[in-house]
């Protein structure tokens, strides 16, 4: 089982639901999110390193995982 998930499951089993509505609502606010106008807000989103044109789910966790463990 991948890391992701695994944390998938956990959140899903804490709210009463499943890994697929868990991983369906966090890419829904993970896109919502990228759409902001805000030239700041868009720069920072561009700093975040991707495969491809569209950010999924697990650079940003694994962007966010890196990031948060330097403090």
């Amino acid at each position: 089982m991948k890391k992701i998930d695994f944390i998938l499951s956990r959140i899903a089993a804490e709210h009463h639901t499943t890994p697929e509505n868990v991983r369906a609502e966090m890419e829904k606010a993970l896109q919502e999110a990228q759409q902001s106008t805000d030239p700041e807000i868009r720069a920072k989103w561009a700093l975040i390193p991707r495969k491809g044109s569209h950010l999924t789910l697990e650079e940003f966790l694994d962007y966010a995982g890196n990031y948060l463990t330097r403090f």
